[in-house]
């Protein structure tokens, strides 16, 4: 089993194929546009060249920098399939400039507005554009970076709708969850269902969440923002469409200033990220595993783990590959998860942006298997092991202040290192293109 992880910005795009004589291989997420570009849109055409196919794509959640790239990748298919029609009218037509991706068999992925019910979909989206736009002139730069969060929300979800028209049998033809007929793809309460846990070639699939709960809970909370801003987002409306007829065009900063905290309250902050819905996947090839958590968290993983039984007598797993959750955000990341979760190899996506992978979080799990926990043993078996992270201070496009950050991160691992360089091994930091793991 080897999982290849992509340059992807400050997203996620892992690739994992299996060890059979003809490899299935599962894409998971594809990072934003830009770096699949640069980055995979290459790599998926000489995969099609070699007669390689995608058995599957999981896109854990809607976010920019997960489902972007495999909006693209879609979109590249259409572009050669339009192709095909037209040349066999006109032969001397040009092909597309891009490569052609693999065939994909079937995608898996729940859109956020079916995850939080139809009947919201067109009002969040109206109300979360507009709120965007207003607090992107606000003074305050936290509310400037929660309205590029909203954005980023607005953005994610209409690739999601366009990724579900794409996929459709009017258009490519490609089955979207079909392991549940097209429904939502979820972990339910009580014994695994077969859609629960997945056959692909050697690999076996466990579908660790979103659970039923984790739906439930989605959308309560956008139920109770909907509601405690219904009326307010509607009063600054109207105060919006006063002060462009005023000033001749819509000023967010005007507007924002006077208004924020009367208009919109505390609910704004209520908005419950689609990233606690992730769809997580642990899947196994004889002894080797690889943990996907998509931006999942560290509740979520472990009790989809005990659904299907992956953890031992005293509540712990260790496993080949972790993804960690969420580019190592410290939100995601908890202490019990460090105590109970090992691995051979720990995979950070991110490149600074948000301050991820945080240093506190890559400096648990270092710590918690070299020296143990609040003066416990050392956590997870005496094994060598090893980090590894998909962007570097030197990769191209990357901000100051990102940079700054994997600078930091680097130090950070040659401080840990001190003194165990014989079993932490040195880690890999990833410029651009790729790298691969492989276990077995």
């Amino acid at each position: 089993m080897k999982l290849t992880a992509f340059h992807a910005a400050d997203g996620d795009c892992l690739l994992l194929a299996s060890g059979d004589v003809v490899p299935r291989r599962l894409l998971i997420d594809g990072g934003r546009k830009g770096s699949y570009d640069e980055n995979t849109r290459t790599f998926l055409g000489e995969l099609r060249d070699a007669n390689g196919k995608l058995d599957l794509i999981c896109v854990s959640h809607i976010d920019d920098d997960h489902i972007t790239g495999v909006l693209r990748l879609v979109e590249d298919e259409v572009d050669w399939r339009a192709f095909e029609f037209v040349s066999s009218e006109d032969p001397g037509v040009s092909e597309p400039r891009t490569p052609r991706p693999p065939e994909v068999a079937e995608v898996w992925h729940n859109g956020l507005f079916r995850l939080v019910g139809d009947e919201l979909g067109d009002f969040a989206e109206n109300v979360m554009s507009m709120v965007a736009t207003v607090l992107a002139g606000s003074p305050q730069a936290e509310l400037r970076e929660r309205a590029a969060e909203l954005d980023d929300i607005v953005t994610g979800e209409r690739a999601s709708m366009e990724l579900s028209r794409r996929l459709s049998p009017e258009q490519l033809a490609i089955p979207l969850n079909a392991p549940v007929g097209g429904a939502l793809l979820r972990r339910g309460t009580g014994a695994p269902s077969p859609s629960e846990q997945i056959a692909l070639g050697a690999l076996q699939i466990s579908l660790l969440g979103p659970s039923d709960e984790d739906i439930e809970a989605l959308r309560a909370d956008w139920r109770k923002w909907i509601d405690l801003n219904r009326i307010a987002l509607e009063k600054l409306h109207e105060q919006m469409l006063v002060d462009e007829e005023r000033l001749g065009a819509l000023s967010p900063r005007i507007v924002a200033n006077p208004m924020l905290d009367s208009a919109l309250g505390q609910g704004l902050s209520g908005v419950t990220p689609a990233n606690l819905a992730s769809i997580m996947l642990f899947v196994e090839e004889d002894v080797h595993t690889v943990l996907l958590t998509g931006d999942g968290v560290s509740s979520a993983i472990l009790d989809g783990l005990a659904h299907h039984g992956k953890l031992d007598a005293n509540g712990c797993i260790h496993v080949g590959i972790l993804k960690v959750q969420h580019h190592g955000a410290k939100a995601n990341v908890t202490e019990e998860f460090v105590q109970r979760v090992t691995a051979d190899h720990y995979v950070f996506c991110g490149n600074g942006a948000h301050h991820n992978p945080e240093l506190e979080v890559i400096e648990a799990f270092a710590k918690a298997r070299l020296e143990g926990i609040a003066g416990s043993s050392p956590i997870g078996p005496p094994g060598k092991f090893k980090f590894w992270f998909t962007s570097s201070p030197t990769s191209p496009g990357l901000t100051d202040p990102r940079k700054a950050h994997m600078e930091e991160v680097k130090q950070l691992m040659t401080d840990l290192r001190q003194g165990h360089q014989g079993r932490f091994l040195a880690p890999k930091f990833l410029k651009k293109g790729h790298f691969d793991i492989e276990l077995g």
